[in-house]
């Protein structure tokens, strides 16, 4: 009986054990489920918050994307306004110097006209002065020319017949042929001067109306004289200089202004390409 008792005591605290041991068992397994219910929960809150930041971080870049597109597109609009202005000021400043130019041209050749016209017409006056000079020397000089062999002849007359009547000579005698002779070679040299002196006058007269005649043709004046042509000529060498300056400056216009589009161009692409790098944002997305 004592073994019987001790036998079932044994076994009731064999069973107390056990039923101790699966207790705490079941409580260390509802311990631990709860532990990683817990840790289930975490988990799923950090995932959850994850995807709320990626949903927010995708959504920040959709909305910078939109607003950079938006700001490209404001940019282009504002670009292409300035454009616009830019070239409308630039076509106005190209009328306003094409006019400036074009008055400028006019004004040039109205001063050229008038130092022209000027010109000669002093060129004209110089040339009746000086041929008027020229004619009143010239018949001063004929008249004293005449003058002194009218005295020369006179004297060698007077000579010839001091001396055929010095000698009493008779017609056909040696010293009175020879004083016939001599007076016709007078006669015949007188004459021959005077031919020579009408020839002289009338080929300077024709010289001189030559140079006085001067032909008004829409403001050019036309003289066959041999010093007006080259004054005409110095002319028209100014006017071609004057020409060809004008068109080297108006090439080099065109070429500044080119160069300036040019670089305008540059510029604005330039400005272009550095707004919209500036606008892209710093995107990071998890791996």
């Amino acid at each position: 009986a004592e073994v019987a008792a001790m036998l079932r005591k044994r076994r009731e605290e064999q069973a107390a054990r056990r039923a101790a041991q699966e207790a705490a068992a079941k409580a260390a397994i509802a311990a631990a489920a709860a532990k990683e219910e817990q840790r289930k929960r975490e988990l799923q809150a950090a995932i959850e918050a994850e995807r709320r930041r990626y949903e927010a971080e995708q959504k920040k870049a959709a909305e910078d994307a939109a607003a950079l597109v938006e700001a490209r597109r404001q940019a282009e609009e504002e670009e292409r306004r300035k454009r616009e202005e830019e070239e409308k000021e630039a076509r106005a400043r190209e009328a306003e110097l094409a006019k400036g130019l074009q008055k400028r041209r006019a004004e040039q050749a109205a001063r050229r006209a008038a130092q022209e016209a000027a010109a000669k017409a002093a060129i004209a006056r110089g040339l009746q002065a000086e041929a008027q000079i020229k004619k009143e020397r010239e018949e001063v000089f004929l008249a004293e020319q005449r003058r002194i062999e009218a005295q020369n002849i006179a004297k060698e007359v007077a000579q010839m017949v001091e001396t055929v009547s010095s000698k009493n000579s008779v017609p056909g005698s040696e010293e009175f042929q020879e004083v016939m002779h001599a007076l016709k070679r007078f006669e015949d040299q007188q004459r021959k001067q005077e031919e020579r002196l009408a020839r002289e006058l009338m080929a300077k007269e024709a010289e001189e109306a030559a140079q006085m005649a001067v032909v008004i043709q829409s403001k050019d004046t036309v003289c066959s004289s041999q010093e007006f042509e080259k004054v005409l000529q110095v002319l028209q060498r100014i006017d071609e200089a004057q020409r060809e300056k004008e068109q080297r400056e108006e090439e080099q216009r065109e070429e500044e202004q080119r160069q300036q589009q040019q670089r305008q161009q540059e510029r604005l692409l330039a400005t272009e390409h550095q707004q919209v790098f500036s606008c892209l944002p710093d995107v990071h997305l998890p791996a």
